[in-house]
């Protein structure tokens, strides 16, 4: 089977400092989010690492050049 990328991991430490992998999978033309952490609380046969889906923050909407025309009022 041949193998093809599907995006990149960076390394990265938490605010706890904690090691976490975060980036991008495209998969079918959608991209994710992702962020991997090591499961610290393993037992059995649990999983090593937890993948989970980030959404990244949502850019702040500049309504200044409507409101000066006149064209929205924030009231």
């Amino acid at each position: 089977m041949e193998q093809k990328p599907i995006g990149g991991l960076w390394i990265s430490e938490s605010k706890n400092g904690n090691k976490l992998m975060k980036g991008n999978i495209e998969i079918n033309g959608k991209k994710e989010y992702i962020i991997i952490f090591k499961n610290n609380y393993k037992k059995d046969k649990q999983p090593d690492y937890m993948i989970y889906t980030q959404y990244p923050k949502e850019q702040p909407v500049d309504v200044t050049e409507e409101i000066m025309n006149g064209e929205s009022l924030p009231f």
